[in-house]
């Protein structure tokens, strides 16, 4: 049974988890570097060939590996879009934010790192293409620039006319240094085939998957669905990544040619992952397995080589560990922490409020799934069972409550909301687009 959760911790101990510290000194603006966040919708580490996948779907990010830091073990803080780039936009708890639900909108009281990098002297822009991570949402906060012509669905791919509009914002001549979010969408269902990316298996397939299938239609495919069904799910997906990388690879390569790229900071990861009948379910958002929350994170530092980091990490320490690369100063109190600082390793918290109300803490090899509504814990050990098929609760009692009292203690300091949640206000067109996407029903 989950254990009783912690009184509210005191100030100190808050300070401490929120990893607020001595903050790098402050940079001139011209000397700070710029800083590009790439973030890719619905993309899972193991379909990366720098995290060992067989298919060539990532040469450009496997190319941006090469001299990058490379988190081997990196967890969303959500597996559905909206909190998760909320938190990575703020480094704070999704639900502290109060996105838990598919109208939650960001309160304009929070600090977004648009608005820290524009304090600093930076310019800010921001190219997006999910509505869940659109001025809807309130993510538009701070960006002097926030493009949301290719919102278009699942329908189109977008990827191309992302890599377009960022690179208009990158010849725009400036003297400021440049905080740039970038966001791909075309991992996400439906699933395209391209035609330069085809990975069709040696057999031919006659099933019922085809490419640009709607989410509801696939849905109620899946108990009928068996193992040729989902691989050829995987290949389309692939051959999502690997379109997506080829738009990717022509933003990177402007990048490099450009004079600053040598004190440029850039960092890719997803906002989470995607299912594929694991658990004999598709999607993501209602689940706390890997499969929905491992992402990538990679991070080219300026002055750093390449290394594989394999100690676990949250996406909410990007803006914390960013902000330092900067040289920012009188940063909020945030609950990411800063991932090239030294110090010992800390847990990793995730959350959804998707179909249940789930908690995870990861630590170590030990990873515990906490469902709130029935009180009940399940324990995974990672390194034996990466998985996550064999549940160890019964039989490790004492480590579920070590995980149990970490996971208290952050939701004591981390997930209640300081400001009154606000919603969207969602006209029948974005409604419908959602649908089409998987939300809004029962998901």
């Amino acid at each position: 049974m989950l254990s009783s959760f912690l009184p509210a911790l005191a100030a100190a101990a808050l300070l401490a988890l929120a990893g607020c510290g001595p903050s790098a000194a402050p940079a001139g603006p011209t000397a700070r570097p710029d800083v590009i966040w790439i973030v890719v919708d619905t993309l899972r580490r193991d379909r990366l060939g720098c995290y060992g996948h067989t298919r060539e779907t990532s040469p450009a990010l496997d190319g941006l590996a090469r001299e990058a830091l490379i988190f081997e073990r990196a967890y969303t803080s959500a597996p559905w879009t909206t909190p998760a780039v909320g938190g990575l936009l703020t480094a704070q708890a999704p639900s502290a934010l109060g996105l838990v639900h598919e109208r939650s909108r960001l309160p304009a009281q929070w600090t977004t790192a648009a608005e820290l990098f524009g304090q600093a002297g930076y310019r800010t822009a921001a190219v997006v293409s999910h509505s869940f991570c659109s001025s809807l949402q309130g993510f538009d906060q701070g960006f002097e620039v926030f493009d949301e012509t290719n919102l278009r669905g699942y329908a189109e791919a977008t990827s191309p006319g992302v890599t377009a509009r960022a690179l208009e914002l990158l010849a725009r001549e400036d003297e400021r240094p440049l905080f740039l979010f970038v966001h791909y969408f075309d991992p996400h269902f439906a699933y395209l085939e391209h035609e330069a990316h085809p990975f069709r298996g040696p057999r031919a397939y006659a099933g019922p998957v085809r490419p640009g299938q709607r989410f509801e239609e696939l849905e109620r495919l899946v108990p009928s669905l068996g193992e040729a069904d989902y691989e050829r799910l995987l290949e389309l997906y692939d051959s999502e990544i690997a379109f997506t990388d080829a738009a990717i690879g022509k933003l990177l390569q402007a990048l490099r040619a450009r004079p600053r790229w040598e004190r440029t900071v850039v960092a890719v990861t997803a906002d989470h992952g995607e299912e594929f009948g694991e658990r004999r379910s598709i999607g993501h958002g209602s689940t706390l397995f890997g499969e929905a929350i491992d992402v990538p994170l990679l991070l080219r530092v300026p002055g750093r080589g390449a290394e594989r980091l394999a100690t676990p990490v949250s996406t909410l320490g990007l803006l914390p560990t960013c902000a330092a690369l900067a040289g920012l100063a009188d940063l909020p109190a945030q609950l990411g922490r800063d991932l090239l600082r030294a110090g010992p390793p800390e847990p990793v918290f995730v959350e959804t409020n998707q179909g249940a109300v789930l908690r995870a803490a990861i630590a170590g090899s030990s990873k515990l799934i906490a469902d709130l509504a029935t009180r009940s814990s399940r324990l995974y050990h990672l390194r034996l069972d990466p998985h996550e098929r064999a549940d160890r609760s019964s039989s490790q009692a004492a480590e579920v409550a070590r995980l149990e009292e970490l996971l208290a203690g952050w939701m004591a300091v981390a997930t209640e909301p300081r400001y009154a949640p606000e919603e969207a206000q969602l006209d029948e067109a974005a409604l419908e687009r959602l649908r089409s996407l998987g939300y809004l029903g029962g998901r």
